[in-house]
């Protein structure tokens, strides 16, 4: 077989497995944007006990052969974590859970899903499994929606990464995407605040995370950078869990791992939301829907706002010298429960586009072998012999 023969079937059965997985793409019926709306407000810190605890859950080991993650081994990432006071330090390589560490109480197995090109990823907390089936190329929200129906399978919680990273889920997405619970408004490579405000502005309570995403921990200037505090009365796993899914959680930007002013409390009474700090901070700002600016408050130990009967949500941003953090939003709910919007399969249209796909699929392929097949070595072209020049007589 000639050299180029060769290389066109080699590409003609990659391009073959990259798009097989395409053949299970489904189809949902998403729920319409809705915001949230009761009489009540959800305060997510009610409760807690104010013990904060450091936490980082999206970090990288070497793994895979060096191949990807990050330069040094997990031992090497924990340790670097753990000098630098983390109560919570976690590695989650892809596809890769270190279950040497699940004798401990604290461990919460992780690992981040996904090999797309768009950065299309998704971390599985407290993973019972592995899931490796994904989209490798572009994903409409349908196949994400699927990929997130399919890690929390075997996956007690899941967050969306770094949303904004290459425009890997875009704010249209995060406004119809259900069925996660925490999402990484910070990250060392991006700020999600902008995709953050779509999903709440949708109705869809979500609450935020501060990952390093650190590949070198050596470095810096990523790590040590975004961190999640988390109200838990120890670091047990179930605790940290109880507390990622209730939304006791700060994401938080700064340096060293550092956060110079402690929230005091963060409360609800009647109307009125009030944040409390331990010293004077440069700025509090109370933030609603689709990121409108609703007061903001400078040189101050703590600020109020009403809640209006038109805010939806309010969440608040506080600066200090040093960082700036996120705390999750006060929503508005029927005082029972908050809304759970959740996309419902489609079994009767996904098995039309599954059919289209597969013949489609089917079609393609064997158009293309038929081509390559059809391409014959040209005859060789017999060398023409020169003719005698006739010299005219003398």
């Amino acid at each position: 077989m000639r050299p180029f023969r060769l290389a066109a079937w080699v590409a003609l059965v990659i391009v073959a497995l990259v798009t097989l997985p395409y053949l299970a793409s489904p189809v949902y019926r998403f729920p319409a944007p809705r915001p949230f709306r009761g009489p009540a407000l959800y305060n997510p810190y009610a409760g807690g006990t104010g013990t904060w605890l450091l936490a980082n859950f999206h970090s990288h080991g070497r793994a895979w052969g060096g191949l990807t993650d990050g330069d040094q081994p997990d031992s090497a990432v924990l340790a670097r974590y753990r000098a630098l006071g983390y109560d919570i330090p976690g590695v989650s390589d892809y596809h890769t859970i270190d279950r040497a560490r699940a004798a401990d109480s604290a461990f919460i197995p992780t690992y981040e899903h996904g090999y797309s090109l768009w950065k299309a990823h998704f971390l599985a907390l407290d993973a019972r499994r592995i899931d490796w089936f994904d989209f490798p190329l572009l994903q409409s929200v349908d196949e994400k929606q699927y990929l997130i129906d399919r890690v929390h399978r075997s996956a007690a919680l899941v967050a969306i990464n770094h949303p904004s990273l290459r425009h890997a889920e875009s704010a249209d997405d995060l406004r119809y995407l259900t069925h996660y619970e925490l999402l990484e408004v910070l990250n060392h490579f991006t700020t999600s605040d902008h995709e953050w405000d779509a999903a709440l502005s949708s109705g869809h309570a979500v609450w935020a995370l501060g990952d390093d995403d650190s590949h070198n921990v050596e470095d810096p200037g990523q790590t040590g950078v975004m961190w999640t505090l988390v109200d838990a009365p120890s670091t047990r796993r179930d605790a940290v869990l109880d507390a990622l899914r209730a939304g006791r959680t700060i994401a938080v930007a700064g340096r060293g791992a550092v956060t110079d002013v402690a929230v005091r409390a963060v409360a609800v009474h009647g109307d009125t939301l009030r944040v409390t700090c331990a010293a004077v901070v440069h700025s509090i700002t109370f933030i609603g829907e689709n990121g409108r600016v609703l007061a903001r408050t400078t040189g101050v130990t703590g600020a109020a706002y009403v809640v209006q009967p038109s805010d939806a949500y309010v969440r608040t941003v506080i600066v200090t010298p040093h960082t700036t953090m996120y705390l999750n939003p006060v929503v508005r709910y029927d005082g029972a429960a908050l809304q759970q919007p959740i996309a419902v399969f489609d079994g009767e249209a996904t098995r039309i586009l599954r059919l289209e796909r597969l013949l489609g699929f089917v079609a393609g392929f064997v158009l293309a072998a038929a081509l390559l097949r059809s391409r014959r070595r040209r005859p060789a072209i017999a060398p023409v012999a020169p003719r005698p020049i006739a010299h005219a007589a003398d």
